[in-house]
Parts: structure tokens; C-alpha cells; sequence
């Protein structure tokens, strides 16, 4: 590994994308929303290595949305509803519809976590991350606002196909 930090394969790119906000808060940049899309590593003996590796899309938000200012009193933080429209407009691109079902995770906020199920399979988690959980992570506690999560495995997104018609003149 390049460092120690990297020795360890991650089975969820949350904590990768916690440690880039934290980063971000700790030299003033606080109104974020960014992604990753990397590999998540699960232990699977049906596997020669005795690992699945799944690729996966992760977006993490905090702070400020819209500031205030031309017409907007105040401003406007980002909140569970503007993860779910990102999901929901990833999957509307790929002609999916999905389902969320409530779970708990221990990075969680209680009861506002959700596994996002796709044709019967759990395909992801979406929530808000809970900051006193995850205190390992270096600069994490100058965090103030709310932060939201979501992952989903890209394996189980297949874009369905589209019918145009055209009529003939």
C-alpha cells in the first residue's frame, strides 16, 4: 500500500469521501457536494481470490446550497431530499425506478438511513451520517451542518433500452 492509511480494503467509499469533507472544512471550503466512483471490497468465497470487488458511486453533501442573496432571504442548507433527487435523477437516466427501505446502519443517524432496493435486490444505502460515529476520521469535528450519504452498486444499473418511433411522411 502506499500508505498505512490504504492498507485495508474499504467496504464502503463513505469514509474516503468523510475524509475529503473534512479536509475541505478544515482550509474553509464548507458548502460541498462531491462523488467517488471506486471499488468497494466485500469477502466472498465464490471468488478465486476470496474477494468480491464491485464498483461503486458514492456522493456526499454539507453546508450551504443556495446562499443568500438576489431574491433568497436566507440560506438554503442541503438536506436528505437533495440526496434523493441525485439518486433518483442517476436513475431515472438509466430508465430504472427504485425503492427505499428503512435499516440501520452504525454510521447512521437513527432511523434515517435507508437501503435502496432495485428489482428486489439491495443495490445501496442512502442517509444522514452520524459526525459523533465516526470521530476516527482526522479534522471531522469541524463539521457543523448535517451531512448526507449515498452509495449504490453501479453492477446492477443497466440502462433500459428506449423505443423511438418516428412516423414516415
Amino acid at each position: 500500500p502506499i500508505a498505512n492509511a490504504y492498507s485495508l480494503m474499504r467496504p464502503t467509499l463513505a469514509y474516503s469521501l468523510l475524509s475529503c469533507l473534512a479536509y475541505n472544512y478544515s482550509i474553509s471550503n464548507s458548502d460541498l457536494s462531491l462523488f467517488e466512483i471506486g471499488r468497494a471490497y466485500f469477502k466472498d468465497e465464490k471468488f478465486d481470490t476470496g474477494v468480491q470487488e464491485i464498483d461503486t458511486c458514492g456522493f456526499i453533501m454539507s453546508g450551504v446550497r443556495i446562499p443568500r442573496g438576489f431574491g433568497v432571504d436566507k440560506d438554503i442548507k442541503y438536506t436528505y431530499y437533495d440526496s434523493l433527487s441525485y439518486l433518483k435523477a442517476v436513475m431515472d437516466r438509466f430508465g430504472q425506478s427504485f425503492e427505499l427501505r428503512q435499516n440501520d446502519y452504525k454510521f447512521c443517524e437513527e432511523n434515517s438511513c435507508y437501503d435502496i432496493i432495485l428489482d428486489g435486490e439491495t443495490i445501496g444505502f442512502i442517509g444522514e451520517l452520524n459526525k459523533s460515529k465516526l470521530s476516527k476520521i482526522q479534522n471531522v469535528k469541524l463539521i457543523k451542518d448535517k451531512i448526507f450519504y449515498c452509495e449504490f452498486y453501479l453492477k446492477y444499473l443497466t440502462e433500459k433500452p428506449k423505443k423511438i418511433r418516428f412516423e414516415s411522411k
